[in-house]
This record gives C-alpha cells, sequence and structure tokens, in this order.
C-alpha cells in the first residue's frame, strides 16, 4: 500500500490516518473531534464568513485535539485545537486597532504559537482547500491538505530513519544562490520569493534516485526513495532535510546541498 495516498477531500482524513498509523501507531486513536457546535462557534468568534471544506472535515477529526501532528510545529509547542483558538481573543477588534493584524474576514487563523509564528488560511482564495499563510503574509503550503501530509511526511523524516541531518542557509544565502543560478533574478525581495527558490532549488536533487510526492509545491519538496527522504523547504530561505538508514549516503547529499546553497562566507560579506 502506497504511504501516502492521493485522492479527493472527502477521503482526506481517512487517507491521512492510513500515513500516520504507519509511521506513528495508534495515531488515530488519539484524536479529539470536534462538534459541530463547536466548529460553528469558532467560525462566528474568528468572523470567518465561512470555513472551507478541508479545514472543516480536519476539525471534525481532530478540532480539539490532532495527536501532535500539526502541534509539533516549529519548536513542538503550536496549538491548533479550538478551544486555544478561541483563547487569542476577538481577531476583528486586532485588526480594526492593530494595522499590522490580519483581516479575519480574509484570513482565519488556524494554528497559534507562543512566538506569534501563527499560520492562516486564505479564504480570499475561493476555494475548499486553500493555501496556508505564515503571519497571514509569506506563503507556507499550497493548501490546507498539503500541509497536513507536508507534517506528516515530516514527522516520517524526522522518527523513521536511523540517519538524519538538517540544516539550511539565511536569505544573504538565498540571494547569492539565485543570483548565480537564476538569470533575471531581480534581488527584490532579497532572497527572492518561496517560488523563486523552489523552481531554482528543486533540479539539484534530480540525479539521486527520489520521487516527488504529490503534496510537494511552491514551498515544499518531499522526496522518496528506497530507504531514503528529502524534505526542502523554502519558505523562509533554503532549508532541508536528508534522512536515510545509509549514513555515508545521508551525507553526501547534505553536504553537495550546503555546497550549492550556502554561500562562502567571504561572499556573504559582500552584499
Amino acid at each position: 500500500m502506497e504511504l501516502f495516498p492521493n485522492g479527493g477531500l472527502d477521503t482526506m482524513m481517512d487517507r491521512l490516518s492510513v500515513a500516520m498509523e504507519r509511521i506513528s501507531p495508534g495515531w488515530s486513536e488519539t484524536l479529539k473531534p470536534a462538534s459541530p457546535e463547536e466548529i460553528e462557534a469558532y467560525r462566528l468568534a474568528a468572523h470567518a464568513p465561512r470555513l472551507p471544506l478541508a479545514y472543516r472535515l480536519f476539525l471534525e477529526r481532530a478540532g480539539n485535539g490532532d495527536g501532535g501532528l500539526l502541534e509539533k510545529a516549529w519548536d513542538g509547542y503550536s496549538q491548533v485545537d479550538l478551544p486555544a483558538l478561541m483563547e487569542k481573543g476577538d481577531p476583528l477588534e486586532a485588526f480594526q486597532e492593530f494595522s499590522d493584524e490580519p483581516d479575519p474576514r480574509r484570513f482565519l487563523l488556524f494554528s497559534t504559537h507562543w512566538t506569534e509564528s501563527d499560520l492562516y488560511l486564505d479564504l480570499d482564495s475561493g476555494g475548499e482547500d486553500p493555501p496556508v499563510f505564515l503571519f497571514a503574509r509569506d506563503l507556507h503550503s499550497g493548501s490546507f491538505q498539503n500541509y497536513l501530509f507536508q507534517m506528516a511526511f515530516q514527522q516520517l523524516v524526522w522518527d523513521g530513519f536511523l540517519c538524519r541531518i538538517a540544516d539550511g542557509s539565511s536569505k544573504l544565502d538565498a540571494d547569492w544562490f539565485l543570483r548565480r543560478h537564476l538569470p533575471g533574478y531581480a534581488r527584490d525581495p532579497l532572497g527572492g520569493t518561496p517560488r523563486e527558490r523552489m523552481e531554482t532549488a528543486r533540479p539539484f536533487l534530480d540525479p539521486y534516485p527520489l520521487e516527488p510526492l504529490w503534496f510537494s509545491d511552491d514551498t515544499h519538496h518531499c522526496l522518496m526513495g528506497e530507504d531514503l527522504a528529502v524534505h526542502l523547504d523554502t519558505t523562509w530561505a533554503l532549508n532541508f532535510t536528508v534522512a536515510g538508514r545509509d549514513k555515508a549516503q545521508v551525507e553526501e547529499i547534505a553536504n553537495f546541498l550546503l555546497r550549492t546553497m550556502r554561500a562562502p562566507e567571504n561572499e556573504t560579506r559582500r552584499f
């Protein structure tokens, strides 16, 4: 059976459970659903004109506890359960009082963190599976369904292999990388956009025995091979995790990516 089965939104949570049960047996039993009344109460409190189907399906299965899947984002202290989201206060009042707060009628909060690294769904996308934004400003994932499976893949990468190397680069490194490899790169913004970084970096992984997974997008490139997995993350700059059974192979790929994506120290000082 395929580890990460693809399909429509109507089977999203069942397929996610199939994947997570293979990665973390017993995961489905830890989920705590939200009632229709709790879901509607959050929609009203959030001033959201609607709840996209993908997010509603998630809440119906895991609205009061997701078994650690999305809660493990950042340092493991994200909160995605409805009671925690309700404690954030009235988002419309915050938007009206502070110019840097997102308009809740467009951006729906679904994950909060003590560092304010909050994640939102862009309701203006008009679809039932909208993109995910960090700070309601920076693209974080191409869709909510993608984000769920990207987080499942991340858990596999971190917990499912004997060897793992995680590293990355800064915006200055990304700027250096794009100036070398992206014709017409305008340096606005510095370090490029997530899409520019992804489209430029992705081909460097082509020589390796890896196949991209269906939930890869402009911010997360998720690849698997036999006893090998790579996660390329361009949400901030150029970050990656390489995991596998063969330590030498993991080190070879990680070192190649570092040489390719990170500027020599004397180069970054020229900016």
